[in-house]
């Protein structure tokens, strides 16, 4: 879906185009020696084209495109552009029933405002969480002040969030930390570094 802060706009290109996706398929589990991905078909949508000057517009039509694949009772994976991306996404999921958002980052991704900006690459969890049909957030491995104060943590903590540091992470380890990720979905899976 792009991106539209300098040094993210090439992002989906570069993904694309070098050595992070790959359309190939295994047929055969490594390990287990059953057939996967039998009834998968992948289908690259393309990118929303950015508009530097227009940072709304860009999330609108990004919002558009994800609701129509939506709507088409597909699951839409987004790669590359910066993390205010996720926002417009969030929004197309609207519905009756409640997500839970998984989020694996160094940041928190709570502020309210960056610059002025409301929707941009430091705030897309605290959009989430004001948005009705998200429900349980767990944020794991967050290791970086950069995107949050205290009154971030604070307003994560009082929402609920499920904070899981990189430093608990290591120590507890993945099997207790996808424990703590409440069963049933459907889920909203957001990564980021």
């Amino acid at each position: 879906l792009g991106g539209a802060i300098e040094g993210h706009l090439k992002s989906p290109l570069d993904l694309l185009q070098g050595e992070a996706v790959r359309y190939q398929r295994l047929q055969v589990h490594p390990a287990r020696g059953h057939q996967l991905y039998r009834d998968l078909k992948v289908v690259d949508c393309g990118n929303v084209t950015t508009d530097l000057f227009d940072l709304q517009e860009h999330y609108r039509r990004a919002e558009q495109a994800a609701r129509k694949i939506f709507d088409a009772g597909t699951t839409l994976i987004t790669l590359g552009g910066d993390h205010g991306i996720p926002i417009p996404v969030m929004r197309a999921l609207e519905r009756d029933e409640t997500i839970t958002l998984v989020h694996v980052d160094a940041h928190l991704d709570w502020r309210h405002e960056v610059n002025g900006v409301t929707e941009g690459y430091s705030s897309p969890i605290r959009r989430a969480s004001e948005m009705d049909w998200f429900g349980p957030i767990v944020q794991i491995g967050i290791r970086g002040i950069g995107s949050a104060r205290e009154a971030e943590v604070a307003d994560a903590h009082s929402y609920g969030a499920d904070i899981i540091t990189a430093y608990e992470m290591h120590e507890i380890g993945i099997k207790q930390i996808l424990d703590r990720i409440p069963d049933g979905g459907p889920y909203y899976l957001t990564i980021d570094a």
